[in-house]
């Protein structure tokens, strides 16, 4: 009879595994792998990537975290991206549209919202009162 390599290999694990605690006996290995198993539950990682918003601050442009975090921390629903700044092209400005779209959810752009964001350089248009500043961008209120 022929042992396939992943079985020899499962033998080895299990072996080793065996032998590396003084405690654990045959009867105790499904005790064992329990613990193991919740070691690698609770990893750093897993609690990491199972966190509200983890992954934002690896994927998203900074200015874009920005945006998104004065949203939420004034609690807009609704919004509207007014990019004015001359120096962006057009692949840049797009981009930031987009990411912003998609890490903004559940708030939506909507170009009837009474909130704008845009750069801090621009000027605000007639009418609108800045309601917060970060990061060389302005969440103002419009009528």
């Amino acid at each position: 009879m022929t042992i396939s390599r992943r079985t020899a290999a499962a033998i080895v694990v299990l072996a080793l595994l065996a032998s590396s605690s003084p405690d654990v006996k045959m009867r105790n290995l499904a005790r064992t792998w329990r613990k193991v198993l919740n070691k690698i539950r609770t990893s750093s990682l897993l609690d990491y990537v199972q966190m509200p918003r983890a992954g934002e601050a690896e994927a998203l442009p900074p200015k874009v975290i920005v945006m998104i975090s004065l949203l939420r921390d004034n609690g807009v629903t609704a919004y509207r991206y007014v990019p004015e700044r001359r120096e962006h092209n057009e692949w840049t400005l797009m981009e930031e549209y987009q990411r912003l779209t998609e890490g903004a959810c559940p708030a939506r752009n909507d170009e009837h919202a009474l909130f704008i964001l845009q750069y801090a350089s621009d000027p605000l248009p007639r009418g609108c009162a800045e309601k917060a500043v970060r990061g060389g961008i302005v969440l103002a209120r419009c009528p």
